[in-house]
């Protein structure tokens, strides 16, 4: 079993996962622990975050103790070579940003977008920080 980790920053494998789906949960401790029943496997967990993979595949869950019942929108990361030219590029295209270009905590140069049905789609890079 890999040893879990308790930091603001992931792996590479973890920040570089291409189509990475994070959902917002209502009781981290409860989703973990059936995730994990599920065959995935914790790689690293912070007091409101978790990361969990399977077959190179990864899970993330962001604590939201405030989330309506009821399933809320995933959010879809796609990992881009430079999110600065991705941001361009969406802004040129008439999108608007749900939540601007930032460099984040966790290490992702990220932003977010809604798809035409209301998903958030966050195109992320890792951060030169």
């Amino acid at each position: 079993m890999a040893r879990v980790v308790d930091d603001r920053i992931g792996s590479l494998a973890e920040l570089t996962a291409q189509l990475a789906i994070e959902l917002r949960v209502s009781n981290l401790a409860a989703s973990i622990d059936f995730y994990g029943k599920a065959g995935l496997v914790l790689e690293r967990r912070t007091p409101t975050f978790a990361a969990m993979h399977i077959t190179g595949r990864y899970l993330l869950l962001s604590a939201t103790p405030d989330v309506a019942a009821g399933p809320t929108p995933p959010n879809l990361r796609i990992v881009v070579d430079d999110a600065d030219q991705a941001f361009a590029s969406a802004v040129e295209m008439g999108w608007t940003p749900k939540y601007a270009l930032e460099d984040r905590g966790y290490g992702l140069r990220d932003f977010t977008v809604t798809d035409p049905d209301g998903y958030e789609v966050r195109f992320a890079a890792l951060s030169a920080r």
